[in-house]
C-alpha cells in the first residue's frame, strides 16, 4: 500500500513540475514576443543582441523533455528564431545593407487591404518616420560590405527612393484622412526621399573605397 501511494505520489509530482515548466516556458515566450521586433525608432543594436543571446541561455536551460508536445514545438521554432535574430544583429546588421530596408516593409503595409484608410495613412506615417532613423542607425552601424552586396543595395534602394518620390501618394486611400495628416505625410515622405538619397551617397563611399562606383544617383 505505501510503495503503491509512493509510486502515486512521486506520478503526482512529476505531473506538477511538467506544468510548472509549460506554466515558465509560456511566461518566456510572452517575454520574448513583447521585445520581438522592434523599429528601428526603439531598436539599440548592442543592447538588443545581448538579449537575445541571454534569451537563448534561457531558453536551452528550459527541459524539453518536460514540456507538452505544443510548447516542444514552440521551443524549437523559439530557438530557430532567436539564433536567426542574433546573425542579424551580429552579422547582417555590420555587414548587408537589405537588413535596413525598411521600406520594403513599407510597401507591404501599403497593400494590405484588410486595414481601415486610417490604419493604412497611420502605418504609413509612422514608417516614413521610421527611415531617417533606420538610414542614421545603418550609418552609424554599418563596417564593411563586398562590392556585390554594395552594388545590389545601392540599385535596390534607388528603386525604394522613386517609390517614395513617384508611387506612394498615389496608393494611399485618404478619402476620409484630414487635410492637415496629408501636409504631414508630405513632409515626412520628403524628409524619408532625402534620407534615402543620402544613404545611397554613403552606399556609395563604401563601394569608393573598394576601387569602384555606381552611378544609379546621378539619376535621382
Amino acid at each position: 500500500m505505501k510503495k503503491r501511494n509512493l509510486l502515486f505520489l512521486s506520478a503526482v509530482i512529476i505531473l506538477l513540475l511538467g506544468c510548472a515548466q509549460d506554466a515558465d516556458f509560456e511566461q518566456f515566450t510572452e517575454m520574448l514576443e513583447k521585445r520581438a521586433n522592434p523599429s528601428f525608432l526603439e531598436m539599440d543594436a548592442d543592447a538588443d543582441l545581448v538579449f537575445l543571446q541571454n534569451q537563448l541561455k534561457k531558453l536551452n536551460h528550459f527541459d524539453i523533455q518536460k514540456l507538452d508536445e505544443e510548447n516542444k514545438i514552440r521551443w524549437q521554432t523559439t530557438k530557430v528564431w532567436i539564433e536567426k535574430k542574433i546573425k542579424w544583429y551580429a552579422d547582417d546588421l555590420k555587414h548587408n545593407p537589405m537588413a535596413y530596408s525598411v521600406i520594403r516593409v513599407l510597401q507591404k503595409e501599403v497593400k494590405d487591404s484588410m486595414q481601415t484608410n486610417e490604419e493604412q495613412f497611420s502605418k504609413i506615417l509612422n514608417r516614413l518616420e521610421e527611415i531617417p532613423v533606420c538610414f542614421s542607425k545603418a550609418k552609424k552601424i554599418l563596417q564593411s560590405s563586398d562590392k556585390e552586396k554594395l552594388n545590389t543595395s545601392i540599385s535596390e534602394f534607388s528603386k525604394d527612393y522613386f517609390y517614395l518620390k513617384n508611387d506612394l501618394s498615389l496608393l494611399i486611400r485618404k478619402p476620409d484622412i484630414l487635410k492637415e495628416r496629408q501636409i504631414d505625410f508630405s513632409q515626412k515622405n520628403e524628409k524619408a526621399q532625402l534620407a534615402t538619397k543620402d544613404f545611397i551617397a554613403f552606399l556609395n563611399s563604401l563601394l569608393f573605397e573598394t576601387g569602384e562606383r555606381n552611378d544609379a544617383l546621378q539619376s535621382i
